[in-house]
């Protein structure tokens, strides 16, 4: 591979909101994709991130590094930290004014990431292709909330373009 150019947008989808919302876009090269926890399957995030909590137990949260324990098979290209504030629609307010607050946010990304160097080896068995064709080096996009999608009151809207070497 050559390089990933990444551009997008994080923006107020007009959803209710009252809590912040933290989100979390990676792009990360796993050097052995066949040993996912099922041949063709992409990495669970609780593979990819990991910490421990105050009771030493093992955590995977929108905040937490990668997994220490598998340093040698994921390596993180890009890691984009995005914070929406609080904004006031559908929560209970005491007056006029305080109704009519609204903080609308948004984020603009752009990313160039040279990928010298990376190699992708696939062996295609399946028509249209599946990450299952990937035998080494698949590269991923990870976008990873702290707010489940349904409930979400922002969303991403992404493009990338991927040059590569044939």
């Amino acid at each position: 591979m050559r390089s990933l150019y990444l551009t997008g947008q994080f923006r107020d989808s007009g959803l209710a909101a009252g809590n912040a919302v933290y989100n979390r876009v990676m792009v990360i090269y796993d050097r052995a994709p066949a040993i996912a926890s099922g041949a063709g399957a992409f990495p669970a995030i609780a593979t990819v991130l990991s910490s421990y909590d105050n009771a030493g137990g093992i955590t995977s949260t929108v905040l937490d590094h990668m997994n220490p324990n598998l340093s040698s098979r994921f390596m993180m290209l890009a890691d984009i930290r995005l914070t929406a504030a609080n904004d006031n629609r559908g929560a209970a307010t005491t007056s006029p004014m305080e109704a009519a607050v609204i903080d609308y946010t948004e984020h603009q990304v752009k990313r160039y990431i040279k990928l010298r160097g990376l190699e992708t080896q696939y062996i295609s068995s399946t028509n249209p292709a599946a990450i299952g064709d990937i035998t080494a080096g698949s590269l991923i996009l990870v976008t990873f909330g702290n707010t489940a999608a349904a409930n979400a009151p922002y969303n991403f809207v992404w493009t990338a373009r991927l040059r590569y070497y044939d």
